[in-house]
Protein backbone atom coordinates (compact mmCIF):
# COMPACT_ATOMS: atom_id res chain seq x y z
CA UNK A 1 0.00 0.00 0.00
CA UNK A 2 2.64 2.32 0.91
CA UNK A 3 4.56 1.73 -2.41
CA UNK A 4 1.69 2.69 -4.49
CA UNK A 5 0.87 6.04 -2.11
CA UNK A 6 4.69 6.69 -3.15
CA UNK A 7 4.10 6.03 -6.92
CA UNK A 8 1.09 8.33 -6.86
CA UNK A 9 2.84 11.12 -5.15
CA UNK A 10 5.73 11.04 -7.86
CA UNK A 11 3.93 10.34 -10.65
CA UNK A 12 1.87 13.78 -9.57
CA UNK A 13 5.11 15.64 -8.53
CA UNK A 14 6.68 14.73 -12.45
CA UNK A 15 3.45 15.74 -14.33
CA UNK A 16 3.31 19.08 -12.35
CA UNK A 17 6.72 19.61 -13.23
CA UNK A 18 6.33 19.33 -17.14
CA UNK A 19 2.99 21.84 -16.82
CA UNK A 20 4.25 25.52 -16.58
CA UNK A 21 0.87 26.70 -15.63
CA UNK A 22 1.42 25.39 -12.70
CA UNK A 23 3.26 27.08 -9.27
CA UNK A 24 5.29 24.41 -8.11
CA UNK A 25 6.72 24.69 -4.37
CA UNK A 26 8.83 22.42 -3.22
CA UNK A 27 8.39 22.01 0.40
CA UNK A 28 10.76 19.39 1.82
CA UNK A 29 9.09 20.50 5.31
CA UNK A 30 9.85 23.93 5.54
CA UNK A 31 7.62 25.85 8.27
CA UNK A 32 5.53 28.26 6.23
CA UNK A 33 3.68 29.38 9.51
CA UNK A 34 1.06 31.55 7.46
CA UNK A 35 0.38 31.90 4.15
CA UNK A 36 -1.14 35.07 3.89
CA UNK A 37 1.10 38.33 3.32
CA UNK A 38 2.59 35.67 0.79
CA UNK A 39 3.05 35.07 -2.86
CA UNK A 40 4.61 32.37 -4.64
CA UNK A 41 5.62 32.56 -8.09
CA UNK A 42 5.89 29.29 -10.37
CA UNK A 43 8.85 26.92 -9.88
CA UNK A 44 9.59 28.08 -6.09
CA UNK A 45 11.88 25.98 -4.33
CA UNK A 46 12.09 25.78 -0.68
CA UNK A 47 14.46 22.92 0.88
CA UNK A 48 14.71 21.70 4.58
CA UNK A 49 14.22 23.21 7.86
CA UNK A 50 13.50 26.80 5.94
CA UNK A 51 11.16 29.16 7.89
CA UNK A 52 9.27 31.77 6.23
CA UNK A 53 6.79 33.84 8.50
CA UNK A 54 4.94 37.59 8.64
CA UNK A 55 4.52 39.23 11.84
CA UNK A 56 1.27 40.84 12.01
CA UNK A 57 1.72 41.55 15.27
CA UNK A 58 4.71 42.44 17.93
CA UNK A 59 3.94 44.11 21.10
CA UNK A 60 0.38 46.04 20.65
CA UNK A 61 1.57 47.31 16.88
CA UNK A 62 0.07 45.85 13.76
CA UNK A 63 1.74 45.18 11.08
CA UNK A 64 1.05 44.54 7.38
CA UNK A 65 3.68 42.05 5.99
CA UNK A 66 3.86 41.23 2.56
CA UNK A 67 6.36 38.42 0.98
CA UNK A 68 7.07 38.09 -2.92
CA UNK A 69 8.83 35.40 -4.33
CA UNK A 70 9.24 35.30 -7.83
CA UNK A 71 9.64 32.10 -10.02
CA UNK A 72 12.47 29.83 -10.07
CA UNK A 73 13.66 30.97 -6.80
CA UNK A 74 15.60 28.66 -4.67
CA UNK A 75 15.84 28.79 -0.99
CA UNK A 76 18.50 26.13 0.58
CA UNK A 77 17.83 24.34 3.88
CA UNK A 78 17.93 26.13 7.30
CA UNK A 79 16.74 29.86 5.96
CA UNK A 80 14.55 31.80 7.95
CA UNK A 81 12.85 34.80 6.22
CA UNK A 82 10.68 36.90 8.46
CA UNK A 83 8.72 40.08 7.39
CA UNK A 84 6.78 43.01 8.91
CA UNK A 85 6.78 44.80 6.28
CA UNK A 86 7.80 43.66 2.42
CA UNK A 87 10.58 41.24 1.34
CA UNK A 88 10.53 41.17 -2.68
CA UNK A 89 12.83 38.21 -4.19
CA UNK A 90 13.26 38.36 -7.49
CA UNK A 91 13.09 35.29 -10.06
CA UNK A 92 15.96 33.00 -10.61
CA UNK A 93 17.63 34.24 -7.33
CA UNK A 94 19.40 31.43 -5.27
CA UNK A 95 19.58 31.99 -1.94
CA UNK A 96 21.57 28.95 -0.34
CA UNK A 97 21.92 27.24 3.46
CA UNK A 98 21.58 29.11 6.94
CA UNK A 99 20.55 32.15 4.98
CA UNK A 100 18.89 35.14 7.34
CA UNK A 101 16.89 37.93 5.44
CA UNK A 102 14.33 39.89 7.99
CA UNK A 103 13.36 43.52 7.76
CA UNK A 104 12.81 44.00 10.90
CA UNK A 105 15.24 45.19 13.89
CA UNK A 106 15.21 44.77 17.43
CA UNK A 107 16.78 47.69 18.61
CA UNK A 108 17.78 47.83 21.94
CA UNK A 109 16.34 51.12 23.75
CA UNK A 110 15.39 50.60 27.05
CA UNK A 111 14.40 47.88 29.50
CA UNK A 112 13.92 44.56 28.56
CA UNK A 113 14.66 44.53 24.89
CA UNK A 114 11.71 41.92 24.12
CA UNK A 115 9.28 44.80 24.96
CA UNK A 116 10.72 47.80 22.35
CA UNK A 117 9.16 48.54 19.27
CA UNK A 118 10.69 47.22 16.31
CA UNK A 119 12.33 48.99 13.12
CA UNK A 120 11.26 47.76 10.16
CA UNK A 121 12.52 48.41 6.79
CA UNK A 122 12.17 46.64 3.55
CA UNK A 123 14.19 44.28 1.60
CA UNK A 124 14.39 43.81 -2.14
CA UNK A 125 16.86 41.71 -4.19
CA UNK A 126 16.78 41.65 -7.84
CA UNK A 127 16.65 39.21 -10.41
CA UNK A 128 19.31 36.70 -10.97
CA UNK A 129 21.04 36.86 -7.56
CA UNK A 130 23.29 34.79 -5.33
CA UNK A 131 23.50 34.58 -1.70
CA UNK A 132 25.91 32.77 -0.35
CA UNK A 133 25.70 30.52 3.01
CA UNK A 134 25.24 32.34 6.29
CA UNK A 135 24.31 36.07 5.13
CA UNK A 136 22.49 38.12 7.15
CA UNK A 137 20.54 40.83 5.63
CA UNK A 138 18.33 43.25 8.04
CA UNK A 139 16.41 46.13 8.04
CA UNK A 140 16.06 48.46 5.02
CA UNK A 141 18.06 46.43 1.88
CA UNK A 142 18.12 46.95 -1.97
CA UNK A 143 20.13 44.68 -4.15
CA UNK A 144 20.17 45.57 -7.59
CA UNK A 145 19.77 42.53 -10.20
CA UNK A 146 22.67 39.79 -10.87
CA UNK A 147 24.40 40.36 -7.45
CA UNK A 148 26.56 37.93 -5.93
CA UNK A 149 26.21 38.21 -1.76
CA UNK A 150 29.26 36.32 -0.63
CA UNK A 151 28.92 33.59 2.36
CA UNK A 152 29.06 34.89 5.82
CA UNK A 153 27.99 38.40 4.59
CA UNK A 154 26.25 40.72 7.18
CA UNK A 155 24.15 43.90 5.26
CA UNK A 156 22.04 46.43 7.28
CA UNK A 157 20.37 48.85 6.10
CA UNK A 158 22.67 48.70 2.65
CA UNK A 159 22.01 48.96 -1.16
CA UNK A 160 23.85 48.48 -4.24
CA UNK A 161 23.15 48.64 -8.34
CA UNK A 162 23.18 45.88 -10.50
CA UNK A 163 26.19 43.59 -11.28
CA UNK A 164 27.89 43.76 -7.70
CA UNK A 165 29.74 41.48 -5.67
CA UNK A 166 29.55 41.98 -1.81
CA UNK A 167 31.47 41.07 0.59
CA UNK A 168 32.66 41.06 4.40
CA UNK A 169 31.01 41.96 7.94
CA UNK A 170 29.86 44.49 7.26
CA UNK A 171 29.56 43.98 3.50
CA UNK A 172 30.51 46.44 1.18
CA UNK A 173 30.89 46.31 -2.39
CA UNK A 174 34.13 44.44 -3.22
CA UNK A 175 33.62 44.52 -7.18
CA UNK A 176 31.52 45.94 -9.97
CA UNK A 177 31.50 44.87 -13.50
CA UNK A 178 32.24 47.13 -16.15
CA UNK A 179 29.76 46.73 -19.42
CA UNK A 180 31.18 49.14 -21.76
CA UNK A 181 34.60 46.42 -21.34
CA UNK A 182 33.04 43.71 -20.16
CA UNK A 183 35.52 43.30 -16.98
CA UNK A 184 35.10 42.93 -13.45
CA UNK A 185 36.85 46.18 -11.69
CA UNK A 186 37.56 45.83 -7.57
CA UNK A 187 36.45 48.57 -5.55
CA UNK A 188 38.86 49.83 -3.11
Amino acid sequence: MLKKIFWIYISVKHFLLKHERFTILKIDPPKILTHRGITFGKKVRIFWNSRIECIYKYNDEVYQPNIIIENDVSIQQNCHITCANKIFIGEKTSIINNVTITDILHPYDFGNPRFNKLHVGEITIGHDCFIGSNAVLLGNIKIGNNCTIGANTVLKDFTCDDYCIIAGIPGKIIKIYDKENNIWISKK
